[in-house]
Order: C-alpha cells, then sequence, then structure tokens
C-alpha cells in the first residue's frame, strides 16, 4: 500500500480491521510493514477507541477515524430449520439438571482468553450451572483442560462450520462468551447480538464501545476475578433479564451497527481524503 500510493501519487487509508495492530506491533517480521502503513496514510480507520488510541500513542501524527463493524440483519435471521436445530441440542441436554448454555464460537486459544475463561469457569465454583457450547478450532492447551476436567465441565464440541449453519448454533446458546485479552470489534459480537443473545465478555477493543450492562455481563481482560463476578451475575440472571439484555443487543445492532453507518463511515473518509468534501 504505502509504496503504490508514493508511486502513483495519491493518498494512503490504511485499515485495521481486526488485530492488525496488536499482532503487528510485536511481530517482528510485520513491525516495520505496520509503520509504513501508518507513518504513510492520510487517514488510518479503526473499528476501536482502543485502537485508535493505540496508533495515537505510536505516532502522534497519525489521524485516525473510528469506524464500528456493522451487520445486515436482513441476511442474518434465523430459520425454522435453525430454531428446531437449537431445540433439538437443548433436549439433548436435558438428562442434566436445567444448565445455562454458554456459546464460545471461533478459534478459542489462549491469546483470545480461551483457557482464561475456562479457569475462571472452574474456579467460580459455578460450572454446574452452565454447559458449554464450543464451535471451531481448540487450542491444544484448550482441550487438554477440557479433557483434564471433563467431569467438572459440561461441554459440547463442534469443528468449525459454515457461517449460516452457525444460526442452528447460536439459536442453542443463552449466552455468547467472548473472553479476549485483545481483540477489534469481534464478527461473533455482531453475529449475536443481532439474534438477540447476550453477551459475557471482556471490555477488549470495540467490546467497550458498544456494549454496556444493558447488553452484557462484563469484566476487564484478564480479571479473572471479574470475570468470576460476571459468571455469577449471569448464573443468577432470570430469563426476564437475559431477554431483556438480549432485546437490546438486537436493538443495538439495528440502530448503530448496520451496514449503512459503516458504510458511509467509510464513504466520508475517502470523500475528505479524496478533497470531495
Amino acid at each position: 500500500g504505502p509504496v503504490y500510493a508514493a508511486w502513483l501519487g495519491v493518498p494512503l487509508i490504511t485499515l485495521l480491521r481486526g488485530n492488525d495492530l496488536d499482532a503487528g506491533v510485536f511481530t517482528e517480521r510485520r513491525r516495520e510493514v505496520l509503520r509504513e502503513a501508518l507513518i504513510g496514510a492520510a487517514r488510518v480507520c479503526v473499528v476501536s477507541r482502543d485502537h485508535a488510541r493505540k496508533v495515537a500513542a505510536l505516532y502522534p501524527g497519525a489521524r485516525t477515524a473510528c469506524i464500528p463493524n456493522g451487520i445486515d440483519l436482513s441476511r442474518w435471521a434465523l430459520l425454522p430449520s435453525d430454531r428446531e436445530h437449537a431445540a433439538a441440542f437443548r433436549r439433548s441436554l436435558s438428562g442434566t439438571e436445567p444448565r445455562r448454555v454458554l456459546g464460545m464460537f471461533g478459534h478459542i486459544k489462549r491469546k483470545k482468553g480461551g483457557l482464561f475463561f475456562l479457569t475462571a469457569l472452574l474456579a467460580s465454583g459455578l460450572a454446574g450451572r452452565f454447559h458449554l457450547l464450543l464451535v471451531g478450532e481448540l487450542e491444544p492447551a484448550v482441550i487438554a483442560f477440557l479433557d483434564a476436567h471433563a467431569a467438572e465441565i459440561s461441554h459440547t464440541r463442534h469443528p468449525f462450520t459454515d457461517r449460516y449453519e452457525l444460526l442452528g448454533h447460536y439459536a442453542a446458546c443463552d449466552l455468547q462468551v467472548i473472553p479476549s485479552y485483545y481483540d477489534g470489534m469481534p464478527n461473533v459480537l455482531l453475529e449475536a447480538a443481532g439474534l438477540g443473545v447476550p453477551l459475557l465478555c471482556s471490555t477488549a477493543g470495540g467490546m467497550a464501545d458498544v456494549l454496556t450492562s444493558e447488553h452484557a455481563f462484563l469484566f476487564h481482560p484478564g480479571d479473572e476475578e471479574g470475570c468470576r463476578e460476571a459468571l455469577e451475575r449471569a448464573a443468577a440472571a432470570t430469563d426476564k433479564d437475559l431477554a431483556l439484555r438480549g432485546a437490546a443487543c438486537r436493538t443495538l445492532c439495528q440502530t448503530c451497527l448496520t451496514p449503512g453507518a459503516e458504510t458511509e463511515g467509510y464513504l466520508s473518509v475517502l470523500r475528505e481524503t479524496a478533497g470531495l468534501s
């Protein structure tokens, strides 16, 4: 990007969409590429205020624009078959005491807080109140922990699946868990919230920008005591409490995290950078 922008004599706009900053700045082979892309940019677009602060601290001259991701709810909705899948899964758990289903979807690994959350769940003494639905790729350390504590942590594992096949899994969850140490604006947040599934998550990245206690049971990244307290609140919540949080999540996606708002954010940056506004 910086090379072609210089050769063509046009402005460079650099987009930090996910973990590009957090991963790149601490990776030797990526650090110089990242530096050139940020220093040479007319504008740097980020998906969270946390990333804007980090960029400004490293490169005070960088001009940032925070544009959260959006989700098109007209293309992301449950079908009857998704509801049937969810109901069948819930029935398969009927042989045990009633448990709230906690979903963890994506690449469930240490740096995404996977092992941290499992450790906090076990330490909370509340594991018996929940069933984990894990969908995606599990890091070996996470698999080893689950195997070692299979008697204490009730769980179901599924491999990575097509995005639209995830709908039935989301519908089976009472809460979606995102325990990241650092993050951008996770797709899982948008997908769960858009379906009215409330969240139990850290305040990493863009999650701190858009979520409050109205939507989620929140804790600071890496704060095990805070995570245990969030689990306690989730376990004590009534079905009505969860429904209200789920409705607030869906409203957030309908009013703020829309494709229209995201598109207009980028168009505004493009117009300004091109000198059209």
